[in-house]
């Protein structure tokens, strides 16, 4: 047994890392969510303002009313269990990213690195800008801040 784990512990240990950091990447925001519909998603039209409902799945940006890629996801929080939610960042997908995600399998083991690297996500604030999700501007904005009442921030889902 000792020779099984002097030879393979590292890898062990790098797959159990992955697995649990894929596991809280898929389900760890949304598992804390007491209600609403995780299979779907916010969105608003960076345009017009327009708030919508889409398949969690869609990948942003989508056509807008003028046909343009405005539509984005909105990632609503909330610090009462959903009675109120503030939209904290908007996301979308590179246009390389956006592609590649469009012919990838939904299990494909790439399909997480693929989304990560392509994130950019912003400021809901009217002409903030974008950043990769993975550079330190991303990372702030991605980062809940405490609620107030010492509850637990939870992410909105619709009903």
């Amino acid at each position: 047994m000792r020779q099984f784990i002097n030879k393979y512990g590292a890898v062990i240990v790098t797959v159990i890392v992955v697995l649990a950091g894929l596991s809280y990447w898929l389900f760890g925001t949304t598992s804390r969510n007491p209600a609403g519909n995780t299979g779907m998603a916010f969105f608003v039209d960076e345009e017009t303002g327009d708030e919508s409902i889409h398949p969690i799945g869609d990948l942003p940006p989508l056509p807008g009313k003028s046909g343009k890629p405005t539509v984005v996801r909105a990632m609503k929080y909330s610090c009462d269990g959903g009675k109120n939610s503030k939209t904290r960042y908007l996301v979308k997908f590179t246009p390389e990213a956006q592609s590649r995600l469009k012919t990838m399998a939904q299990d494909d083991v790439n399909r997480p690195d693929v989304m990560a690297r392509g994130e950019m996500v912003r400021s809901p604030e009217k002409g903030s800008s974008w950043y990769p999700a993975t550079s330190t501007e991303g990372a702030q904005l991605r980062t809940l801040p405490d609620c107030p009442s010492g509850q637990t921030m939870v992410l909105v889902t619709p009903r």
